[in-house]
């Protein structure tokens, strides 16, 4: 067997054994990653390391945050168009919507006050 053979069976199996990663895998038989990745599925070896139960927790998790930025993604549009199709009104709509939140006022950090709380 070649000696080249021999380095590529011994990587595989440390791989396999989770002692190395993907990427150290490639860099010790210095070839790009894809190449290294084709050569792992040929033998069959799984690089993912999931139990069912954590798969499908990390499945809902994805699904319930590509849900939530879909549904972000329809109202900017609903809005922006809102906004475009006539300003003045969109504004005052928020306004009215929000005006009567309570305002709190803000003071900018300023080497002086902090040096007062500071003192103080």
């Amino acid at each position: 067997m070649p000696v080249n053979k021999i380095t590529q069976n011994k990587v595989l199996e440390m791989l396999r054994d989770k002692e190395i990663t993907l990427s150290k895998g490639a860099e010790l038989l210095k070839m790009p990653l894809q190449d290294f990745l084709e050569l792992v599925s040929e033998n069959h070896i799984s690089v993912l390391d999931y139990e069912p139960d954590k798969v499908e927790q990390n499945l809902f998790a994805l699904k319930k945050r590509f849900n939530a930025v879909e549904f972000q993604r329809k109202v900017r549009l609903v809005l922006s168009e809102k906004y475009n199709s006539n300003r003045e009104e969109f504004l005052n709509e928020l306004k009215r919507k929000y005006d009567e939140l309570p305002k709190h006022k803000t003071r900018s950090h300023t080497k002086k006050t902090l040096v007062n709380k500071v003192a103080s």
